[in-house]
């Protein structure tokens, strides 16, 4: 086992050489910064790991699964109100491109983080909808005459059982 951890270790570093070189080309390369930043998080070099996970994030605001790994990394460094407003614009960002894995791991990832919260006052103050509705869809919503919480919980994900009338069973 010792020789397989000492292995698993050079490979790391040759797969931190490799993308290194690629950012010497690109500073900005998408899947070199991914991959690095992947790498320190599994590694546990979570503060190397930031840098990297935010390129991503800042020049391709599109890839859902920079904004889970930059939350994980954020979490890791006890960073936890910074990885729910990420995780909080990936939800957004993968709601919007369909990416529906990291969608439910981020919703999964901060509502554990909100579970940490210790009162109602703090929950409603964070448990903002992360999600936004169309004036079409808000119009649909309001033609059927449905309850706008539900809805917000609803589209939520894993909010469904964290209805206002539940939470004081949730909350330690």
């Amino acid at each position: 086992k010792k020789k397989e951890a000492e292995q698993r270790k050079k490979e790391m570093e040759e797969k931190v050489e490799m993308f290194n070189k690629v950012l010497e080309i690109d500073p900005v390369d998408q899947v070199a910064n991914f991959g690095l930043g992947s790498i320190y998080l599994e590694t546990g070099r979570y503060e190397e790991g930031l840098a990297p996970l935010n390129t991503v994030i800042e020049k391709f605001k599109d890839y859902s699964a920079a904004y889970l790994l930059l939350g994980k990394t954020l979490e890791k460094l006890s960073e936890n109100d910074k990885a729910i407003d990420i995780y909080k614009k990936g939800i957004a960002v993968a709601s919007k491109k369909g990416d529906l894995m990291p969608l439910k791991d981020m919703q999964n990832r901060m509502n554990q983080l909100l579970g940490q919260i210790h009162n109602e006052t703090e929950l409603n103050d964070i448990a903002k909808c992360t999600i936004t509705i169309s004036k079409s869809d808000k119009s649909i919503i309001d033609d059927l005459d449905l309850p706008s919480l539900y809805l917000a919980i609803s589209l939520g994900g894993e909010w469904q059982h964290r209805t206002y009338q539940n939470w004081q069973n949730i909350i330690t």
